[in-house]
């Protein structure tokens, strides 16, 4: 019953149903169009193909019926024109007399009941202007084993030094076969396509839900951000005006905590930004030769005033104080930047963060290691992901929860490793960068 009531809701979503009637009207204009194109173009195209086809090689083989002995039948061209087209071929004299008959091959007798009768039939409809030196095609309609088309042809010719008609009698019906067939796939494809429309659709539309759920959550969290820095801007700006305006010491302190959120503020906006235009595609690297150390020293420098607020320290320690690496200096920055933000904000008051460079073959691992409460293991790998807050659960809840996708784009577009261990109370984020 819950299966059928999610079902029912699903469908009862309006992006569903435009989406199913957008596919279903694509699929089924596409399926008449399939249609029309076989029975209006393909399938009499085709039949005038093989039709083509047929006379071509019926011309060829009776250039010249002189020399036609009416005794020899087996050595007679006409006996192979039958043969070739599985027809019947009756060769009829200008007084309407058949000459020659031929079934499939096989000879027939020119008196046969069944011959007398389609050769006076035929040349009542083809004889006179094919003995006046007219070439004739036409098709007629038999329904003795189903529905099928039947090729007549009359084309003049020369007996004996004078004028015959020669006359094709070809079932298509092996054509018709062929075409059926091709009727039955498309009759398969248009039950098929609807159905595979509706799976597409439900497969798009739960894609589109989560995205849809996504932003719903992009929205609260950044409100919910954004809203505390403004809110703390505010309220002490009033304050600072209000109340104490006239006492240097807590006016200034008031002024220095609406700095420091409205930087806080600018950061964020900062951050949200640059990972749109990374995700985007909007920036590129400037890559250049730098010294890694030196980019991490300053950003470990930075990150020591911030820390300083909850009495973190911050340990550096280095294989080597030159380590030179082709990369965008900038963006390096940020990785870093970002990392030591995370560190601080999980980490309790008076801990000790460790930044550690280690040479690993060509490359320096650079690692952010922090004390906290161990990340789940199935929560390792979407970490990474936006908004993401798997450690906020005992953090500070500061930023924006996407420093970590901003690291996890920027490494991926300069190829580098990256990943997180968490075990024995340590959460050590890493990257690696090719050294020179």
């Amino acid at each position: 019953m819950k299966e059928k009531s999610n079902m029912f809701k699903f469908f009862k979503n309006r992006l569903t149903r435009s989406l199913c009637g957008a596919f279903l009207l694509l699929v089924l204009a596409t399926l008449a169009f399939l249609w029309t194109a076989q029975i209006v173009f393909f399938e009499p195209r085709y039949i005038k193909i093989v039709s083509s086809e047929i006379e071509e090689q019926v011309l060829l083989l009776t250039d010249d019926l002189s020399d036609l002995d009416i005794v020899s039948l087996w050595d007679n061209p006409l006996r192979n024109i039958s043969a070739m087209i599985s027809g019947r071929v009756l060769l009829i004299d200008e007084k309407g007399d058949i000459i020659f008959s031929f079934s499939a091959g096989i000879p027939g007798k020119t008196d046969d009941e069944e011959v007398r009768l389609l050769g006076t039939q035929l040349s009542a409809e083809f004889h006179p202007a094919v003995i006046g030196g007219e070439r004739i095609r036409r098709f007629f309609h038999g329904s003795e084993r189903g529905y099928f088309t039947i090729l007549a042809m009359g084309i003049p010719v020369q007996y004996q030094g004078r004028n015959a008609a020669l006359i094709i009698y070809h079932s298509l019906f092996a054509v018709h076969t062929l075409l059926d067939i091709n009727r039955r796939q498309l009759v398969v494809l248009s039950i098929i396509l609807p159905f595979a429309a509706c799976i597409l659709v439900i497969i798009l539309v739960r894609a589109l839900q989560k995205v849809d759920t996504l932003q719903k959550e992009i929205i609260a969290n950044v409100s919910h951000e954004l809203r505390s820095p403004l809110s703390l801007i505010m309220g002490y700006t009033n304050m600072v005006r209000d109340i104490t305006w006239n006492d240097d010491k807590e006016r200034d302190d008031n002024l220095n905590l609406i700095l420091r959120e409205a930087n806080r503020l600018s950061m964020m906006v900062d951050d949200i930004m640059d990972l749109s235009q990374l995700e985007a595609g909007c920036t590129t690297l400037h890559r250049a030769p730098v010294n890694l150390y030196e980019i991490v020293t300053q950003e470990v420098d930075s990150g020591k005033r911030a820390a300083s607020l909850y009495n973190i320290k911050i340990d550096l320690t280095s294989f080597t104080e030159t380590i030179t690496a082709n990369v965008d200096a900038l963006k390096i920055s940020s990785v870093l930047r970002n990392l030591l933000n995370n560190a601080i904000n999980h980490t309790e008051d008076g801990g000790i963060i460790t930044v550690t460079i280690d040479q690993k073959d060509s490359a320096a691992l650079v690692s952010v290691a922090n004390p906290g409460q161990p990340i789940p293991r199935k929560e390792l790998d979407v970490i990474w992901e936006r908004y993401q807050r798997v450690q906020h659960q005992a953090g500070r809840k500061e930023g924006t929860g996407i420093g970590l996708a901003i690291v996890r784009t920027i490494l991926k577009a300069h190829g580098c490793k990256y990943g997180v261990v968490s075990e024995n109370g340590v959460n050590t984020f890493w990257f690696s960068v090719c050294i020179e």
